[in-house]
């Protein structure tokens, strides 16, 4: 980032923090009890790799909603995870 010019780096910033919504929710709804097993909501890191590859407009509506939908976990997340979320979304 040293070498962008500020247009680059404004760009950047738009698009970190339009993401930072969408990496809070995947982190929280991954660490929910009884999130079923191979269900794509319990893997976080896989399903931004999917939004790198194929755009989050794609990937949201297609394979993160429907698996939030069926293989939901109940109850709220631990304290531990709730601490960690600030730390876990830094770009």
């Amino acid at each position: 980032l040293r070498q962008t010019h500020p247009a680059g780096l404004i760009t950047w910033t738009g698009v970190i923090i339009a993401s930072l919504p969408t990496a809070v929710l995947n982190i929280v709804e991954s660490g929910r009890a009884d999130v079923k097993r191979f269900h794509p909501v319990r893997f976080p890191m896989l399903v931004g790799l999917l939004y790198q590859l194929l755009g989050v407009s794609v990937i949201f509506p297609l394979v993160w909603v429907p698996s939030y939908i069926f293989g939901r976990g109940k109850g709220p997340i631990s304290t531990w995870r709730a601490n960690l979320i600030a730390p876990m979304i830094i770009p």
